[in-house]
C-alpha cells in the first residue's frame, strides 16, 4: 500500500542523548513515554530494547504482562501470537510506519494506535497472518474450549476482559460525499477527462488515496475504484482521467429527477456517492487457516482471513472498551462462518441489558472483507457513524438479533454486498446451485440467500442517513425479531429516516422477515410504532420499498424512482387481530422510468449481463426474465406491469402520492424466446395495482386513497388478469375516497372478470373501465366485507384425523355454474396458531336495510367416514367499510354427524341444533330483522348465516396499547359466528 506520513505539528523533546544506558525521551503525549525505557525496573519501555521484545523472531508467543506499557517503535516479527495484559502503544514521536502481525492477539489490558487528540501520524498496520499453527497451549487455560479460545483459533484480534483497544487514524475531513455532476464512461460520445467535481470540501484526501464511486445504475458492478493522482482541491478530485489511457467504464449519475422544478415534492436527487477507502491505520487479514485445540488446520472454510472480535469473560466484571476512528479494516472476516466479523461486537450487555456500553466505530472503512463490514450483537448504545464498507459477503453493517437497541446507525455508506460462496467439503458440494447450503454448515441463512447494505431486527435504534448504494438483493433491511411475547418497545428516539437506498438487485428497503416468517407485532407497546421517513430509493431491481408488518405503520415524505415496482404493502395477512394492522402511506412520490434510465451515449449497451430486449425498451431497468422465480416459488411476470404501488393484504391508506412516468410499453422481445425472439410482449404501467402473488388469502376491502396526483401516466389502475389459483389477485377491492382516479367520489374499484364480487342485485350499476382492466361501483350502492372460513381443529369427534376440506367455490344461490368463483383454501403452513385449514375472499354486502346479499360455499371434505367431522368451524366477516351491511353464508353440512352443536356468535352460545331436523326456512331467515340468525335447511342440508357488519366485537381487541391515536381511529368491522361439534 501506498504509504505516507501526515503533517503533524509536534515537537519530540530529547533530554539527553544517549546519557548512560540509552535514550531518556520525556515530553507530552500517549506515544512518548517517560523515563528510561531500557530501565526494565520501569513500567515502561520499547519494543525494540525492552528485555522481553528485543530479540524476538519469527514465530514467538509474546505475553507483555500486566503493569508493564511497552511503544511500539519497529516492525515485529511474525509473532505467533500476542497477549496484552499490560499495553501495547504505537509510539507517534517520533513519525513512522509501523506494523504489528501475529497469528492472533488477545488483549486484556489496552492495544492503543493513536488518540482522540494525538492521531496517529505515518502509516500503522495491525496484520493477522498465519502462523501455521495455534493450539489451547498458546494461550491461557480458562479459555480453552470457550467462546474466547475458539476466536483465538481462528486467528482473531481478541478484546474481553476489561480489555480496551484504541485505534486512531489521522482525520481526513470527509469519509463520503457526492458527485456534483455527472461523469461519463468511456462508451458515452463524451467520455468524462480531467478532474470531477464533488459536493463537498474534500481537501483532506491526499494522493494515492483509493477512493471508491457507486453505481447509479440497476447493477452494483458498476461501482469503479480509483487512486487519486494528486491531493483533493476543495472539491475537485483527479483520478488521472485521460484519454485514450485511462477512463471510466460507466456513466455515474448526479442530478435531479426534475418533475416540476418549483415543486420539491416532485423531485428525487439520484447523485453517485464518492468514498474514501484509504486510512493510515489498518487492521488487514492475510489468508490461512484457522485451528483447532491441538493446533492442526481446521478444514472445510474458504477465505479464511482472520477477524476482529470484542467480547465478554464471563469470570470478569465488566465489558471491552473499543473505540475505532479512521482505521482501515481489510481483507478480514472468514466466509460464512457466524461470530468470525472484520469489526464484532459480540454480547457485550447481554447480562442486564444495561445501556453505557463503552464503544464507538466511526469515520473506518472495510475493503475486501469476506463475512460483513460491522456486526453489532446484542450491545446497547452505541454509535455506528460515518463509515464505508466496500465489496463484502453476507449483510454488511449488521444489527444482530432482537436485543441490539439504542444503536446510532448514521451517515455510513456501504456498497458492494453479495451472498457467500462458501464451497467445500463437507459443508457443500461445487456443483450445488447457488444459495444452497447443507444444515451442517454455521451460516445465518439471510447472509447466504439474500444479504443486505444495512440488517437490524429491533425498531428501537436510529438509522439516519445512510447510503445503501449496491446489493445483489436489499439495501436496508428491517427483520423483525419474533419475541416471545410478540411485542417490540419503541420509544420516541427510535428512527428510520434521510437514507438513500439504490442500485441492489431486489428492493431498496425491505421490512420483513427471512422468507416472510417474521412480521412486526401488533402489541407496541411504547411510544409510536415504527415509521419509514424521507427515504430516497432508486434504480431497485424489484420494489423500492417492500414494507410487511403486523401492527401500525407509517411511512411519509418517500420518494422511489426507476424500480419494477414502487411499493409493496402488506400489513395484516392471515393474523387474527382485526383493527389493529394498518399502513399509512402519505405524501410520497412514485416515478415509473425517469430519464435516467435511458441508454446513454451513442446508444452502444455497455452494462454486463443486459439482455438486448431492453435496449429496445431505451432503458435499463433488468428484466432478464418475463417469470420471475423467487427461491423457487413463481410470483409475477416482470415485464406484467410497471406499478407505483402494489396491494398486498391488510389495510392499506395512500394519502397524497404523486406519480409520474409511468408508460405503457408494447411490443418488447420476450427473452423466453431464447435468441430468435419469435413473439412480443406487451408491459402496462399504473399507479395502483395489487401484487401477482400466487395467494390464496385475500385483500383488505377498505384499502383507500386519496389525494392522488398523475403525470405522464397511462393507467392510474390496472389490475392484473386474474388467477383462478389466487384468492387475493382476484379479489382485490380499493377505495377511491376522493375522486383521485376521476370516476366520482367513494367508488370501489376491483378487478374485471371477478364475477362473483358482482352481486346480481347491483350488477346493472357497475361500471367497466375495460382499458385498465377493472371495474368500479359506486359505495353508495354497496360495501364489501372479508369473508373468511376456518377449521380450528383437524381432529373428528371421534379422535380421527380429519382431511382439510377442499373449497371449491363460492356462487350465488341458483347462479349458473360458469358463473362460480374457484377459490382456494390456505394451506397447512404447520406452525403458527390459527394458519391452518383457511377460505378467504371478499364480497359484496347490501346496504343498510336492503335485502341480504345471498351467497353459497361449495366445500368438500372428501372423507370415507361421514361420522368424521371438525371440532369447530369459524365464519368471521370483517372489515367492511360501514355497518348495518348485510350478508347470508351457506355452507354444506351434508357429511355433518346427528350430533348437537353449538351455533354462537361472537362466542355468545345462542342456541344447539339437531343435524336432520327442519329449523327454518330460507325466507324466514331473510325476513327476519335479527341482525345474526341462522337456519338449517334438512333438505338441501346448509346451514344459512346471517350476519351483519358492526363493530361490536372490536373493543375486545382495542384495549390497552393496541390502539394509537397518531393514527385514524379503525373503522372497520367485525364479528364471528362458530359451529362447535
Amino acid at each position: 500500500m501506498f504509504r505516507r506520513h501526515f503533517c503533524v505539528l509536534k515537537v519530540c523533546f530529547l533530554v539527553s542523548l544517549f546519557i548512560g544506558e540509552g535514550l531518556v525521551a520525556q515530553g507530552g503525549g500517549i506515544g512518548s513515554p517517560p523515563g528510561d525505557p531500557h530501565d526494565n525496573s520501569e513500567p515502561y519501555g520499547f519494543w525494540s530494547s525492552h528485555t522481553l521484545t528485543a530479540n524476538a523472531v519469527d514465530g514467538d508467543l509474546i505475553t507483555i504482562p500486566d503493569g508493564l506499557t511497552l511503544y511500539l517503535d519497529v516492525d515485529t516479527p511474525r509473532l505467533k501470537g500476542l497477549i496484552v495484559d499490560g499495553a501495547l502503544v504505537f509510539q507517534t514521536c517520533p513519525a513512522m510506519d509501523l506494523t504489528l502481525q501475529a497469528g492472533f492477539i488477545l488483549v486484556r489490558g489496552s492495544l492503543t494506535v493513536g488518540a482522540p487528540d494525538d492521531r496517529f501520524p505515518a502509516e500503522g498496520e495491525i496484520r493477522l497472518i498465519d502462523p501455521g499453527s495455534i493450539s489451547n497451549a498458546d494461550f491461557p487455560g480458562e479459555y480453552h474450549g470457550t467462546p474466547i479460545g475458539e476466536a483465538i483459533l481462528d486467528r482473531g484480534l481478541v478484546v474481553t476482559g476489561t480489555g480496551s483497544l484504541f485505534l486512531y487514524g489521522a482525520d481526513q475531513g470527509k469519509t463520503w460525499t457526492t458527485l456534483s455532476s455527472t461523469i461519463f464512461g468511456e462508451n458515452s460520445s463524451s467520455p468524462t477527462v480531467g478532474p470531477i467535481s464533488v459536493q463537498d470540501d474534500v481537501s483532506g484526501w491526499l494522493m494515492g488515496d483509493e477512493v471508491v464511486i457507486a453505481s447509479t445504475d440497476f447493477s452494483l458492478e458498476q461501482a469503479e475504484k480509483f487512486s487519486l493522482v494528486a491531493n483533493a482541491s476543495g472539491a475537485q478530485l483527479d483520478l488521472g482521467l485521460v484519454s485514450p489511457g485511462n477512463l471510466l467504464q460507466y456513466d455515474h449519475y448526479a442530478g435531479m429527477v426534475n418533475l416540476d422544478g418549483a415543486d420539491d415534492s416532485w423531485r428525487i436527487p439520484e447523485y453517485a456517492e464518492v468514498g474514501l477507502l484509504s486510512r493510515n491505520v489498518l487492521v488487514i487479514g492475510e489468508p490461512g487457516n484457522g485451528y483447532d485445540a491441538t493446533g492442526s488446520p481446521v478444514a472445510g472454510w474458504d477465505n479464511h482471513y482472520g477477524h476482529m472480535i470484542a467480547l465478554k469473560d464471563p469470570a470478569v466484571s465488566g465489558t471491552p472498551t473499543v473505540h475505532v476512528s479512521w482505521t482501515r479494516f481489510e481483507n478480514l472476516g472468514v466466509e460464512g462462518k457466524i461470530a468470525r466479523y472484520p469489526l464484532h461486537l459480540h454480547l457485550l450487555d447481554e447480562e442486564n441489558f444495561a445501556s453505557g456500553v463503552d464503544a464507538l466505530i466511526e469515520d473506518s472503512s472495510f475493503v475486501d472483507c469476506f463475512n460483513h463490514f460491522v456486526s453489532v450483537h446484542q450491545t446497547k448504545d452505541i454509535a455506528v457513524a460515518r463509515n464505508v464498507g466496500f465489496n463484502t459477503l453476507g449483510h454488511g453493517f449488521f444489527l444482530e438479533e432482537e436485543f441490539t437497541t439504542g444503536i446510532l446507525l448514521q451517515d455510513n455508506l456501504g456498497l458492494g454486498v453479495r451472498p457467500f460462496e462458501v464451497c467445500h467439503t463437507p459443508y457443500k458440494d461445487c456443483n450445488d446451485p447457488p444459495g444452497t447450503f447443507p444444515s451442517g454448515i454455521d451460516l445465518i441463512q439471510e447472509d447466504n440467500v439474500e444479504p443486505s447494505v444495512f440488517w437490524f431486527e429491533h425498531p428501537d435504534n436510529k438509522v439516519e442517513g445512510n447510503r445503501a448504494a449496491g446489493s445483489t438483493h436489499h439495501g436496508i433491511w428491517h427483520s423483525p425479531a419474533w419475541l416471545e411475547d410478540h411485542t417490540h418497545q419503541a420509544t420516541e428516539d427510535s428512527y428510520c429516516r434521510n437514507n438513500v437506498v439504490h442500485s441492489n438487485g431486489h428492493h431498496g428497503f425491505m421490512q420483513d422477515g427471512f422468507k416472510g416468517t417474521r412480521r412486526a407485532s401488533p402489541a407496541w407497546e411504547a411510544g409510536l410504532p415504527p415509521s419509514l421517513e424521507n427515504l430516497i430509493s432508486y434504480k431497485n431491481g424489484r420494489y423500492g420499498v417492500w414494507y410487511r408488518t403486523y401492527g401500525r405503520a407509517q411511512l411519509r415524505y418517500i420518494k422511489v424512482a426507476d424500480s419494477r415496482a414502487g411499493f409493496y404493502l402488506a400489513s395484516e395477512g392471515i393474523h387474527n387481530f382485526p383493527g389493529l394492522s394498518l399502513i399509512l402511506l402519505e405524501d410520497a412520490l412514485v416515478v415509473g422510468e425517469s430519464a435516467l434510465t435511458e441508454n446513454p451515449g451513442n446508444g452502444q449497451y455497455p452494462y454486463p449481463g443486459r439482455p438486448v430486449h431492453e435496449e429496445d425498451a431505451e432503458r435499463s431497468l433488468p428484466q432478464n426474465t418475463i417469470q420471475f422465480v423467487r427461491d423457487g416459488i413463481p410470483h409475477d411476470q416482470e415485464w406484467d406491469t410497471l406499478v407505483g404501488v402494489e396491494f398486498y393484504d391488510g389495510r392499506i391508506e395512500c394519502k397524497n402520492l404523486k406519480f409520474a412516468d409511468l408508460k405503457d410499453l408494447p411490443d418488447l422481445r420476450d427473452p423466453e424466446d431464447g435468441p430468435l425472439y419469435l413473439s412480443s410482449y406487451d408491459r402496462p404501467a399504473a399507479a395502483l395495482s395489487q401484487v401477482g402473488y400466487d395467494s390464496n388469502y385475500s385483500e383488505d376491502p377498505t384499502n383507500r386513497v386519496q389525494g392522488l396526483a398523475f403525470e405522464n401516466v397511462d393507467h392510474k389502475v390496472w389490475f392484473r388478469e386474474i388467477q383462478k389459483t389466487a384468492n387475493m389477485v382476484q379479489s382485490t377491492v380499493i377505495i377511491d375516497y376522493d375522486d383521485s382516479l376521476g370516476n366520482g367520489p367513494a367508488r370501489f374499484y376491483f378487478p374485471e372478470g371477478t364475477d362473483f364480487l358482482v352481486h346480481p342485485t347491483v350488477s346493472s350499476l357497475v361500471q367497466s373501465h375495460s382499458a385498465d382492466q377493472a371495474v368500479s361501483i359506486s359505495a353508495t350502492e354497496t360495501d364489501f366485507a372479508n369473508l373468511m372460513i376456518r377449521v380450528e381443529d383437524l381432529d373428528g369427534v371421534n379422535g380421527s384425523p380429519v382431511d382439510e376440506p377442499s373449497f371449491a367455490g363460492i356462487d350465488f344461490p341458483g347462479g349458473p355454474t360458469p358463473a362460480r368463483q374457484r377459490l382456494a383454501s390456505v394451506p397447512d403452513v404447520g406452525t403458527q396458531e390459527g394458519d391452518k385449514n383457511k377460505f378467504s375472499t371478499n364480497l359484496m354486502l347490501s346496504e343498510t336495510g336492503g335485502a341480504p346479499f345471498e351467497y353459497m360455499v361449495d366445500w368438500d371434505l372428501s372423507h370415507a367416514n361421514t361420522n368424521i367431522w371438525p371440532t369447530e368451524l369459524s365464519i368471521i366477516l370483517r372489515a367492511a367499510d360501514e355497518e348495518n351491511g348485510t350478508v347470508i353464508i351457506g355452507l354444506p353440512m351434508e357429511n355433518a354427524p346427528d350430533i348437537n352443536s353449538g351455533v354462537s356468535f361472537g362466542g355468545t352460545p345462542v342456541v344447539h341444533l339437531k343435524v336432520g331436523l327442519v329449523l327454518g326456512t330460507l325466507a324466514d331467515l331473510r325476513g327476519t330483522s335479527d341482525a345474526r340468525a341462522w337456519i338449517y335447511d334438512s333438505n338441501l342440508k346448509y346451514i344459512f348465516i346471517k350476519m351483519t357488519s358492526d363493530s361490536s366485537e372490536l373493543p375486545n381487541y382495542q384495549g390497552g396499547n393496541h390502539v394509537l391515536g397518531y393514527l385514524p381511529t379503525w373503522s372497520g368491522t367485525f364479528n364471528t359466528c362458530h359451529i362447535d361439534s
